[in-house]
């Protein structure tokens, strides 16, 4: 290809002047140099111009081969095109009609061939980018950014790689003063490979650099090129990687290195900005740039159709992050304004709130608050907090606190307030997992823990309730996949499950948890202790009502508790939080009623072996670690010196007393293991033939447990002298433990000295355990001649009640036996308490003074009278006690005396034969199965009391009497109009014996079936029988000791069934129910026909009982010569009638049904 380079004329000498010349050049690659068109030999030409021909021809083939991406073939014509112009001396062409390069010269040439090996390395960078070989990109981009005081000599070796024999030749010129001049497209190429570079390599600064630097380009271009909307989707990328290397490191301000003079200052030149200061100058105004075309998005997304556009939302949200970030860099600059950054987040939701699009970009900006808020740790961004918490995770979160600026640090959380409630923004909502979860428990954790460790409980609202429940759900139990936890929860489920042995003297051998290793392990450790303690205050909180929710509170709480000791494994108030809520656990068990506690004995067991071992567990840690110090953020952090003595010390020796004192009796000590052992051992033994060891239990029993109880009460005594319950229970163990009688007084003595004036409670006046108990072991060591006299009286002058006479004197009868006059010093003492216990709180005085009335005075109508004060028998109340639990009584004890004091009022009613307060008791006793523990036990005494004093109303002579004076076939006739008189009658005698005959009948229908009856069954018949001789006009006159000839035990029966009836059934009724059932042809069918009538047992109901009542028995006769071998109730009656009437087998099942 030749092209017309120009045409000119020659000035020669010698030569015909004005002759013109038309020079063309071969832009063929490759092809060599034409001089003229001619080509004559000897032309003359100058090396100037011959020169510039071949620099022009050079020239032209590089624009083609740059032309056709040949730029290895350019490159090296732009060479060839500058050693021609050095070797032949061209100076500068000039093309006035040339607008491309209208001037070209050695510099011409130069600058194009250092722009053009720049394209080329960038192109040879960028196809090594596409291999992904990131260390090289580095090493060729890194330095043309970052030009520090080598980068001449860089740029030498990439452009010109053999400048050094180019010097020799004398070409310095080529790599000399190089210059770099970027156009905006190969600085943003640059930018974009150098940035994955650095982020691939892990260069936090360079990537955070490089990357901001490329915004600012991006956008300048943008802007330049008149198409934002078109690069909005790239910039907005940009800006997501951006945020995501500042949410990697927000401990750091990155913004401050564009700040920094050392690290800006080599990228000047690829910049190519004039000083320091303009590098973050420039961040600052294209950040803003950023944020006033958000803001113009946000306005038009009030309309509603710009939301769909994902590219604008998430480029507007970004923005504000961005935004934010940069305000906080800024706060550093403003003395004066120390939230700038958190003040304009909390403006950014508000914007993006009123049109929804707070929640946008998987809830940047709500994460962004969150995070920061919870770092911020209070004030009023708690309101913000929770407010971003509900936009992202929905209704999750209704918590809300209120602006109390001006408050301490540590009471930086504030209280619900309806003035400023959370607002709903309507943005998408981010699904709820353990990620989302252990962000919001985060500052929930901190705020009941600072309020729990100050027992600030009213502050802990039902929507935080609601919110830690929901946490749990995400974690309903530890993280038992990880083998340390699934071995700590074995081993301590094992542990806890284990009998009562030996004294525990190390820690159980579990695993140290790793929280680098198990995910979530520090929100485990605080969310079960919240959730148990949280749990007990709600308890607490119920403290008086009547409901199962306490159960289940506690139940709740043991279980987190468990967990808490699973992931925390060596906290010593873990253990102690875990033991307490077993013991109250059984506590509640023991207290609420006597028919659950005999129900789950087995269960309150098995609480108190876990609380045995917990508080163990918590003693050898505490020994391991040698402290006192409850320091482990699991306990309250104001325990007073009581509160810490009572928290392990106290609470272990309250449960071992417990465990060993009624209702319980040691239960928990007993191995129900070790018993099935021993006997396999003997089983195997008898068959084997051989002579079997019993083995030797490994348990601890009943006197390790108090020895370690007192152990307890010792060492809380000594971290507090000044409680009084300390040593007033050391006093009641060594009692139990029948320890010398010097020591057990002195203890007494020292808690009666200890106990405060004035007691805070409302219900009991004064404490009076102390002294009763005393005066209990003092009355019990006379009685048993354990303790003489003078003794006791001393002690009771040591501890008087009215040591200052300001109670009324109590006479005593003068007594000449010494043991005598202890015991009116006692009774005096007792009748003290009685005065000064004005609401009958302690109603043990009463007992007591009971027992010595009726036991050392004889004196039964006394102590009857002292014994009733606290009962109420005779009113509408369904209990019948009339005592309430006193403030320091152990739990289930309650029950124990119930028991007691019932038994013996049954027994001192019996001696006085007070049959109308045992009717009442006996009454009461049945619906009373809530306060009494054997319930069987009570019942058969009072039975057995009520049938002693029926039977000596009557006697066996009336039956006989009854017998000869009405013959059998005569007594239907004849009962009808006798009991009529027999029930209606005035006369005093008829009327005790109608009320005798009543109260054994309702005795009757209350036993069902729980005693034997025969006994009562005899009483019932012979006092109808007694009242009904009474009311006949004739009778026959028997002899002392007179007995029947004949078997009577038939018509026993038949008395026996009226009589039920007369009592069953009122007169009036039953005469009408009588007429009702007799046949219209009654009188005429045969005997034997009418003993052949069906009797079919119909059931009349009267309260609460059903009597079974055979009617045709009403008018039934039996002919002469029936015997009772004939009838088919012949066998029913010999027991009932006694022994004048043969055998009394099958009776008792009988004689009930009736």
């Amino acid at each position: 290809m030749r092209v017309l380079v120009r045409q000119r004329r020659w000035v020669v000498e010698g030569s015909v002047a004005g002759s013109v010349t038309t020079e063309y050049v071969d832009c063929s690659p490759g092809s060599m140099v034409v001089c003229c068109e001619s080509n004559r030999p000897g032309c003359a030409r100058s090396c100037s111009d011959y020169g510039r021909t071949v620099v022009l021809q050079y020239w032209l083939q590089s624009l083609m081969a740059e032309h056709f991406a040949l730029f290895s073939q350019a490159v090296d014509m732009y060479k060839k095109a500058l050693d021609i112009a050095f070797e032949h001396a061209v100076d500068n062409i000039a093309y006035s009609n040339c607008m491309y390069n209208p001037l070209l010269s050695k510099e011409t040439i130069k600058a194009r061939l250092q722009t053009l090996s720049l394209e080329h390395h960038l192109r040879t960078a960028e196809s090594t980018f596409e291999a992904g070989d990131f260390h090289v990109v580095y090493s060729m981009l890194h330095p043309l950014l970052f030009q520090d005081a080598f980068f001449g000599q860089w740029l030498k070796s990439v452009f010109f790689p053999d400048y050094a024999r180019a010097e020799q030749e004398n070409h310095a010129f080529l790599v000399s003063t190089l210059s770099l001049e970027l156009g905006a497209d190969q600085r943003l190429r640059a930018l974009r490979m150098l940035s994955k570079c650095y982020f691939e390599l892990d260069m936090v600064t360079e990537s955070f650099m490089c990357r901001l630097l490329l915004l600012a380009t991006e956008l300048q271009s943008a802007l330049d090129s008149k198409k934002l909307i078109s690069s909005l989707k790239q910039i907005s990328k940009l800006m997501k990687t951006i945020l995501e290397s500042m949410l990697l490191n927000e401990h750091e301000d990155l913004f401050q290195i564009m700040k920094d003079s050392a690290a800006v200052k080599p990228i000047l030149a690829f910049m190519n900005l004039p000083n320091v200061s303009s590098v973050f100058a420039l961040c600052v105004s294209c950040v803003f740039a950023l944020v006033r075309l958000s803001w113009v998005i946000v306005k038009q997304c009030g309309f509603g159709r710009y939301r769909t556009d994902a590219t604008l939302v998430n480029f507007s949200v970004r923005s504000w992050c961005l935004m934010f970030y940069l305000c906080k860099s800024l706060e550093s600059d403003c003395e004066d304004r120390e939230n700038i950054g958190m003040e304009w987040a909390f403006f950014a939701h508000q914007q993006l709130g009123e049109v929804s699009l707070c929640g946008r970009d998987n809830g940047i900006l709500l994460k962004l608050i969150t995070r920061h808020c919870i770092a911020k740790e209070g004030g009023e961004s708690m309101v913000e907090l929770y407010q971003a918490l509900c936009c992202n995770y929905g209704t999750v979160i209704t918590v809300c606190f209120a602006r109390c600026p001006g408050l301490c640090a540590l009471n930086h959380f504030f209280q619900v307030d309806p003035d400023y409630p959370l607002l709903e923004h309507n943005s998408p909502t981010a699904p709820f997992t353990k990620a989302s979860a252990a962000i919001i428990f985060s500052p929930l954790c901190k705020f009941l823990k600072c309020h729990l460790r100050t027992r600030n409980h009213r502050a802990i609202s039902t929507d935080i309730r609601d919110a830690v429940d929901t946490i749990g759900e995400k974690f309903p139990e530890p993280p038992i996949r990880q083998h340390e936890v699934a071995y700590n929860r074995s081993l301590i489920d094992k542990f806890l499950s284990s009998d009562i042995q030996r004294r525990q003297t190390n820690p159980i051998g579990a695993m140290h948890l790793d929280p680098d290793k198990i995910p979530y392990l520090n929100v485990y450790r605080d969310l079960y202790y919240i959730r148990g303690k949280l749990a007990c205050i709600q308890k607490r909180a119920i403290i008086g009502i009547k409901t199962k929710k306490s159960f289940e509170n506690l139940e709740s709480a043991s279980e987190d508790y468990v967990h808490n000791l699973v992931v925390n494994p060596f906290s010593i108030n873990a253990w102690i939080l875990a033991a307490d809520t077993f013991c109250s656990l059984s506590y509640e068990y023991l207290s609420w009623s006597a028919s659950d506690l005999l129900a789950n004995l087995e269960l309150i067991r098995n609480l108190q072996v876990k609380s045995y071992h917990c508080y163990e567990q918590a003693i050898a840690l505490l020994k391991n670690r040698n402290c006192t110090v409850f320091d482990d953020g699991q306990i309250e952090s104001d325990l007073s010196t009581s509160e810490r003595a009572m928290l392990i010390w106290g609470n272990f020796g309250f449960l071992c007393y417990s465990m060993v004192a009624q209702p319980m009796n040691g239960l928990a000590t007993k191995s129900s293991r070790w018993k099935s052992n021993e006997a396999w051992i003997m089983r195997y033994s008898e068959l084997a033939g051989t002579e079997g060891e019993p083995l030797e239990p490994n348990f601890r029993g009943r006197d390790d447990i108090l020895q370690r109880g007192m152990e307890c009460f010792k060492r809380a005594q000594q971290i507090d002298s000044t409680e009084w319950r300390f040593p007033f229970m050391m006093a009641k163990i060594a009692a139990m433990m029948n320890a010398d009688f010097r020591n057990i007084v002195s203890h007494f003595k020292l808690a009666i000295t200890l106990l405060p004036e004035e007691w805070a409670t409302k219900e009991q006046e004064n404490i009076l355990d102390v002294h009763y108990c005393l005066i209990s072991y003092l009355c019990k060591g006379l009685h048993t001649q354990k303790l003489e006299a003078p003794f006791v009286l001393n002690c009771l002058d040591d501890i008087s009640l009215n040591k200052d006479g300001g109670l009324s004197p109590i006479d005593i009868e003068p007594q000449s036996d010494s043991s005598l006059v202890a015991y009116q010093r006692i009774l005096q003492e007792l009748g003290y308490m009685k005065s000064l216990d004005k609401k009958k709180w302690q109603h043990r005085p009463y007992w007591k003074s009971h027992w010595i009335l009726r036991t050392i005075f004889n004196d039964p109508e006394r102590a009857k009278n002292d014994l009733l004060n606290i009962f109420q028998l005779r009113s509408n109340a369904r209990s019948y006690i009339n005592f309430w639990r006193p403030e320091f009584e152990r739990p289930g004890r309650h029950f124990v005396y119930v028991h007691k004091y019932t038994l013996s009022l049954i027994s001192i009613l019996r001696d006085c034969k007070d049959l109308e307060s045992l009717r009442h008791l006996v009454r009461k006793c049945q619906k009373a199965s809530d306060v009494l523990l054997y319930p069987q036990t009570i019942w058969k005494a009072g039975f057995d009391a009520v049938v002693d004093i029926l039977s000596e109303k009557v006697t066996d002579s009336i039956w006989v009497q009854f017998v000869k004076s009405i013959p059998q076939k005569e007594f239907l006739a004849h009962a009808p109009p006798i009991e009529k008189k027999m029930f209606g009658g005035s006369a005093d005698e008829k009327v005790e014996s109608a009320s005798l005959l009543h109260s054994a009948f309702n005795l009757k229908k209350l036993n069902e079936n729980m005693e034997d009856e025969t006994v009562l069954s005899r009483i019932l018949v012979q006092l109808y029988c007694k009242l009904f001789l009474a009311n006949m006009n004739v009778v026959a006159n028997v002899e002392e000791n007179e007995t029947l000839s004949e078997d009577t035990s038939l018509y026993f029966t038949i008395v026996l069934r009226r009589c039920l009836i007369a009592c069953k059934i009122p007169w009036s009724k039953r005469a009408a129910a009588e007429e009702a059932q007799q046949e219209p042809d009654a009188s005429v069918a045969p005997a034997s026909e009418k003993s052949k009538e069906p009797t079919d047992i119909q059931t009349t109901k009267a309260g609460n009982e059903e009597f079974r009542i055979s009617h045709p028995d009403l008018v039934m006769e039996l002919p002469d010569d029936a015997s009772p071998d004939e009838n088919a109730d012949s066998g029913i009656i010999q027991k009932v009638a006694g022994k004048d009437f043969g055998d009394t087998s099958n009776t008792d099942m009988e004689v009930a049904n009736l």
